[in-house]
């Protein structure tokens, strides 16, 4: 084989393969992800999060597989790629495998649901996207509750029932002494015996049914109630600015926040939202971990890596401290009569 045999060969393999629509392919994922703005030369080491994610599944895609597992494919994406990467499953023709807690991807993308029962260790198919889902599971609940409720009545009935019997065959046996009348106790009593045993197998039967579980709530009103309703300032910043490195994130910011508010950090992937939360003065990183509340009482926040929840008892902790030393400041140095100005 000549040379150019060979390379003719090599050629038409590479057509085959479809080598000259890699290129192609390879930029509409690239800009489908948001990615096209990122220069081949930036180290992945050097990528946010989100961009780390996006690349991850950009080289899923481009890799064509019969099988996509997709495991909380929204995380880290903004809105415009989250838009494509919903077009993109709703037209490609591979089969996927998808583990999302966002409800909105699942009903747009998705035909069927696959249900782990971590108590039965079973796994039950859903026709249908997540909202039929979540519909047939509480007509289900309903019917199982109102089945139960059902069986419990008919236990009750009947345990009534073997009481009674019990009671007049005890009756009759204490009251007389009279052959025929015992003999009829104890046809009374085999009665009763007859149904404790029916209900014994009923019982212990595959038809009998469980108490229904309740979900678990998560008790947080108690916890964080207080801090949603209080107004005070939990931090105030006057011309902030946060560099981490050599990347400047904010410059010159006024912010505010205070107590009961639900703030959304939004942004492209890439932006600096990770390194605000980071490195602002309440980060984990930052050199300062101290604000001043409006009424010029010193807020400790958690220390890195404390949950959430921990954060929120801690700050009603402080609260109710603030309220006793007012309380004390206000019966030993106010006048009677005097309003007491606490949080």
């Amino acid at each position: 084989m000549t040379t150019w045999d060979a390379t003719r060969k090599s050629v038409d393999a590479f057509e085959a393969a479809g080598g000259w629509a890699v290129e192609a392919r390879i930029a509409a994922i690239r800009d489908g992800l948001g990615l096209g703005s990122i220069s081949d030369a930036q180290p992945f080491l050097q990528l946010s999060g989100g961009q780390k994610t996006r690349v991850m599944l950009g080289a899923l895609l481009i890799s064509e597989p019969s099988l996509i597992l997709l495991d909380e494919p929204t995380n880290y994406l903004d809105l415009p790629a989250l838009e494509w990467l919903e077009s993109f499953v709703l037209r490609s023709p591979v089969s996927m495998l998808v583990v999302s807690h966002d409800r909105r991807f699942l009903d747009t993308t998705v035909t069927r649901i696959l249900e782990l029962d971590d108590r039965t260790h079973t796994l039950r198919s859903f026709p249908g996207n997540y909202s039929f889902y979540a519909h047939e599971r509480a007509r289900e609940r309903r019917q199982h509750e109102m089945a139960y409720q059902d069986q419990q009545d008919a236990i009750a009935r009947t345990e009534a029932a073997i009481r009674k019997l019990d009671q007049a065959a005890s009756g009759i046996e204490q009251e007389t002494i009279h052959f025929h009348y015992r003999k009829v106790a104890k046809g009374i009593a085999r009665r009763a015996t007859v149904q404790k045993h029916r209900l014994e197998r009923d019982l212990a039967s595959e038809d009998h049914l469980e108490r229904p579980e309740n979900d678990k709530p998560i008790y947080l009103d108690g916890i964080v109630g207080a801090a949603f309703s209080d107004r005070r300032t939990l931090i105030a910043a006057e011309g902030l600015s946060i560099a981490p490195g050599d990347c400047t994130v904010l410059r010159g910011v006024d912010l505010t926040v205070r107590g009961g508010d639900r703030i959304a950090i939004v942004g492209d992937n890439g932006s600096g939202k990770t390194s605000l939360l980071a490195h602002a003065p309440w980060g984990d990183r930052a050199c300062c971990r101290e604000g001043l509340s409006s009424a010029g009482n010193p807020v400790r926040l958690p220390e890195p890596g404390t949950p959430a929840l921990r954060c929120a008892i801690e700050i009603d902790r402080a609260r109710r401290a603030a309220q006793r030393r007012c309380q004390q400041r206000d019966r030993t140095a106010k006048p009677a009569g005097s309003v007491p100005l606490c949080w």
